[in-house]
């Protein structure tokens, strides 16, 4: 599910196969409209060059070169009134010689369904651009089962405003839903879970870009 706010979006997606591996990557970008667009445009330009081009397949390493170029190529430097926009993004790469998944998130997590549980693969709380107290992003490490289904989304889904009393709604809505659908073709759950959002926020402006992005091993 893609729903750019604007014409434009801040929100993309990105994949790439190398060998067994399959790198899959949701970001959402600083703004929405022309200026999250070019931001995109950013992203998808250092992507290519991390992982195409300098074969770094490792989530937590993607994310960290990610980091070094969005500082660069902004002048960021951590000083106060400086420009401080940059990506939120969840990586994961799929190996499928040994039904494995590796995850790590830049303020973005992913969710997997396995059977009527849900298991949340919860980010390292920095962007990828500048912060002032600066962490090494932490990668985690699954083996996959058939059948599993990832999700990855961005905030726009759940902090969207609408209901009948105007609220955001939510990660736990989100979570339930999830759940509540995992029986149902990819299709279907696609279908329903547009439906959903879309009839909260009815009589609402959209405030973001919208990504949900569902994968069944």
């Amino acid at each position: 599910m893609f729903l750019p706010r604007d014409i434009v979006s801040g929100d993309f997606y990105w994949f790439y196969q190398e060998g067994s591996k399959t790198v899959t990557i949701c970001a959402d970008c600083t703004g929405h409209g022309v200026p999250g667009g070019l931001m995109s445009m950013l992203g998808v330009s250092f992507l290519n060059e991390v992982v195409k081009n300098q074969k770094i397949l490792r989530p937590e390493k993607i994310l960290e070169e990610m980091r070094k170029m969005v500082k660069t190529a902004l002048n960021q430097t951590g000083k106060i009134g400086e420009q401080k926009d940059g990506m939120d993004m969840s990586v994961c790469v799929f190996d499928d010689d040994i039904k494995k998944m590796d995850f790590a998130g830049a303020n973005n997590g992913v969710f997997l369904i396995r059977g009527n549980e849900l298991i949340e693969f919860k980010p390292t709380r920095n962007p990828v651009g500048i912060k002032r107290k600066e962490v090494p992003f932490s990668q985690k490490s699954i083996v996959l089962n058939k059948d599993d289904q990832i999700f990855f989304y961005t905030d726009g889904y759940v902090d969207q405003f609408g209901g009948e009393q105007g609220k955001s709604f939510k990660k736990s809505r989100l979570k339930k839903l999830l759940i509540d659908y995992q029986s149902l073709p990819m299709d279907r759950q696609k279908f329903f879970l547009e439906s959903q959002i879309l009839e909260w926020m009815k009589g609402f402006e959209q405030i973001d870009d919208i990504t949900l992005i569902g994968l069944k091993i």
